[in-house]
């Protein structure tokens, strides 16, 4: 939902500000915020998630972290908050060309289908 909503503003902001009109490079640019801005809100929560998944889990190994707050807190005292943001190239990489082919077709089949613009 997030995508869409940064997706349609950016859309908006090119065309009302003439950066372009609503051709495939204004599709594109708002695509590229729109992966900019999907990547930068998801990337706290994937190191999160991907810290509290690779603690160790057996009886033996003692577990970092108790829940993921335990894990958020933790990680901003002895990383600083820059920490919640890595590997955010390697997921705008991965996300960018997603949005990217997603808003584009999704324009192109819009314009077949003879349908307004949301």
């Amino acid at each position: 939902m997030g995508e869409l909503a940064c997706y349609d503003h950016a859309k908006r902001f090119v065309i009302q500000n003439q950066i372009a009109g609503d051709n495939i490079f204004a599709h594109t640019l708002a695509s590229i915020m729109s992966g900019l801005s999907a990547t930068a809100l998801s990337c706290p929560a994937d190191v999160v998630k991907t810290r509290m998944m690779s603690q160790a889990a057996g009886k033996e190994d003692k577990i970092t972290y108790i829940n993921s707050y335990d894990c958020l807190v933790k990680t901003v005292r002895t990383e600083g908050l820059k920490a919640l943001w890595k590997g955010f190239f390697p997921t705008w990489a991965r996300l960018g060309p997603w949005q990217f082919v997603f808003w584009v077709s999704y324009e192109k089949f819009r314009q077949i289908a003879e349908l307004s613009s949301f």
